[in-house]
């Protein structure tokens, strides 16, 4: 293992032609890293993998493997199939219609994981939707989550996640977590892992750059998801409850994330700060980034122009 510094995982289900192109592009493109690309297909009902093959045959782009799941059995087992195979030492996984932000994204996550002992490493994304237009949002909502000392209490306590697209990861370190949670949840991988890696006390990462396009009003969570993603966060919880029922400080996790997901939100609030003073903290947090983030984006040149540079393929790089 370890035959190439990154194996990025291309999640499938029945994904457009173009989005996955794109997104495989975007891959191909990056600069100063060594990476082989997993295209996972998760029992899809079209042939768009089958078409990919053919580009890819086509443009004779190497180190490309596929991984084909008999029936679909959701993004968890999806991925995990796919890391099984993987011969890179760090993982990064991509879904059709999120591409890589630039030609130096994956360097940058390399960098970071070489910086000190990070398991998972999360970054910044430019949030557009299928009409083009550039969304001024992004996660973690609160300032302090990127912060080492509040990660765990904002994201274990609050639920102040990491957007998932633009999660990076070392493969023999989550492999185990990865087996673990294939038949707990099927469709949510990405707080399950970063939860599971905070409560033991491992290094979990965030570089504060744009590393991902995100494709925001697309994909499992916004078009089918609902409650079906829901219900899956308790089955998470149901499982932590049981895995660490002697653990005081998880089941007070796990308490105050019910609360969090069951009420509604001026419930939430006053519960919280009665139950949890803490929460006070963290929503002065929420509050005050967004007012910043507000005046920042003001600012921001950010432009599409970068997304279909990194989108298209010349004929020089053919």
């Amino acid at each position: 293992m370890g035959n190439f510094d990154f194996s990025v995982v291309v999640c499938c289900y029945n994904s457009d032609y173009e989005k996955l192109k794109k997104t495989l592009i975007s891959i191909i493109k990056q600069k100063e890293v060594s990476c082989e690309i997993i295209i996972s297909d998760d029992g899809s009902k079209d042939r768009s993998v089958e078409r990919i093959r053919s580009w890819v045959t086509e443009h004779d782009i190497k180190n490309v493997k596929y991984n084909f799941l008999p029936e679909n059995g959701g993004t968890v087992k999806n991925i995990y199939s796919a890391v099984k195979i993987a011969n890179g030492k760090f993982i990064k996984t991509i879904s059709p219609g999120d591409y890589l932000f630039d030609e130096f994204s994956l360097k940058q996550y390399l960098q970071k994981f070489k910086r000190d002992d990070y398991k998972l490493v999360f970054a910044k994304a430019v949030y557009y939707t299928q009409d083009r237009k550039i969304l001024k949002f992004h996660n973690p909502v609160a300032c302090g989550t990127k912060s080492k000392l509040f990660m765990k209490k904002n994201l274990c306590t609050f639920f102040d996640c990491f957007l998932g697209a633009t999660f990076a990861c070392q493969r023999e370190y989550i492999l185990p977590y990865l087996q673990e949670l294939v038949g707990v949840v099927r469709l949510v991988e990405d707080f399950p892992l970063t939860f599971l890696t905070l409560i033991n006390n491992q290094k979990v990462g965030f570089v504060n750059k744009n590393l991902v396009w995100y494709e925001s009003d697309t994909g499992v969570s916004r078009v089918n998801g609902g409650s079906k993603i829901e219900s899956e966060y308790f089955n998470f919880f149901d499982y932590i409850e049981k895995k660490y029922q002697n653990n005081k400080k998880v089941q007070g996790y796990i308490k105050f994330l019910r609360l969090l997901k069951t009420e509604n939100k001026y419930k939430v609030l006053l519960k919280s700060l009665f139950c949890k003073p803490s929460y006070c903290f963290y929503f002065v947090d929420k509050c005050v980034t967004r007012l910043r983030r507000k005046f920042l984006y003001l600012f921001d040149k950010t432009n599409l122009s970068t997304m279909d540079k990194i989108t298209t393929l010349s004929v020089k790089e053919i």
